[in-house]
């Protein structure tokens, strides 16, 4: 396939931990005159010279290059790919009639209206992550549809979604959502991020048997819940709420990747039945002693990885050698990993 090449060595792809939290504009110091005089492009000069049977594009904007409208793309009928990152774009102007796009990355531009999708049927991929989006519209003719990232944007209300039953992969993290609703319809989920907003509850997700990642974390929560239909979960991140027991995982016996650090919990309990829990994150929490930690010891769990750095615990002055004792199966405590002379 042929492809335009940015100016620039392309990011690296969605880390979904991170509900992409980088700030583009941390080294800029620029006047507001000297913005005003940045060379600011149409995409038809990224394409001067591109082949009309073109099947990929790939730019990502520099500081002296951003694209800012690209209607001349219409003319590329062929494109599978359209993958414009990191510029100036204010509309989805352009892309109505390529029906062809299988995959559409607008991430990191200006735009405040999802508009003129409608005809892309064919479209599996779509991202419009760290735009200035309000609602999810416009979408209910993307039956192909399989991952859809709208993180860091401006929604308020999970909406837009009833007719995007086939999507596996969806990102809302870091918005302004209060409440986790509108999701029934979307039995293929997988993977569900839902990170750095103002959620207060676990629920809604009653429908979504076939997710295996959950993410959660840095919202409002005080108490684990809303998890009963979740039998194949495999990873739960929990991380950076309220919450101050842990409870609710009774359903949960596919987890292998549990993150409640930083949290307000006190005992490690109510995961004996975990028999597959290899990583636990409890760092930054409120154990204070092995008494604490100890019930875990009943379980048949091999965990492989424990974190409790930033608790009360990790103060003890064997504390490493203590949980090794307690859990032969370590290989990892916080970010020590344990020499392999020393496991059994």
């Amino acid at each position: 396939m042929e492809a335009v090449e940015s100016h620039s060595a392309c990011s690296e792809g969605h880390s979904h931990n991170h509900n992409h939290s980088h700030n583009h504009n941390a080294s800029c110091s620029h006047s507001h005159k000297e913005k005003d005089k940045r060379p600011r492009v149409g995409i038809e000069e990224v394409l001067l010279d591109a082949h009309p049977d073109m099947l990929d594009v790939y730019y990502v904007g520099t500081r002296n290059r951003k694209v800012t409208d690209m209607r001349a793309v219409r003319e590329f009928k062929k494109l599978e790919t359209l993958n414009i990152r990191s510029c100036l774009l204010k509309s989805i102007r352009g892309v109505k009639d390529l029906t062809a796009l299988v995959s559409l990355e607008l991430y990191d531009n200006k735009i405040k209206k999802i508009q003129g999708l409608e005809l892309l049927v064919n479209l599996e991929t779509l991202d419009l992550s760290f735009n200035q989006i309000k609602n999810i519209e416009g979408l209910g003719s993307l039956e192909k549809l399989k991952t859809l990232y709208v993180a860091n944007n401006r929604l308020s209300v999970i909406e837009g979604l009833d007719q995007l039953v086939n999507v596996t992969k969806l990102d809302l993290g870091s918005n302004k959502l209060l409440k986790i609703c509108g999701l029934d319809n979307l039995t293929q989920l997988t993977s569900l991020w839902l990170g750095r907003n103002k959620i207060t509850a676990i629920e809604g997700l009653e429908n979504l048997s076939k997710l295996r990642q959950l993410d959660v974390q840095s919202n409002r929560l005080v108490k684990i819940s809303g998890l009963d239909g979740l039998g194949k979960l495999e990873e739960l991140y929990l991380s950076h709420n309220g919450i101050q027991k842990i409870e609710g995982l009774e359903k949960l016996n596919a987890l292998v990747t549990f993150d409640i650090s930083c949290n307000k919990i006190h005992v490690l309990e109510n995961m004996n039945h975990l028999e597959n829990l290899k990583e636990l994150w409890a760092n930054g929490n409120l154990v204070s002693s092995f008494h604490d930690i100890s019930i875990l010891k009943e379980s048949k769990m091999k965990l492989d990885t424990i974190y409790l750095e930033h608790s009360p615990i990790a103060k003890d002055f064997e504390y490493r050698k203590k949980l090794h004792v307690m859990f032969p199966s370590l290989k990892q405590i916080d970010a020590t990993y344990i020499p392999r002379v020393n496991q059994k």
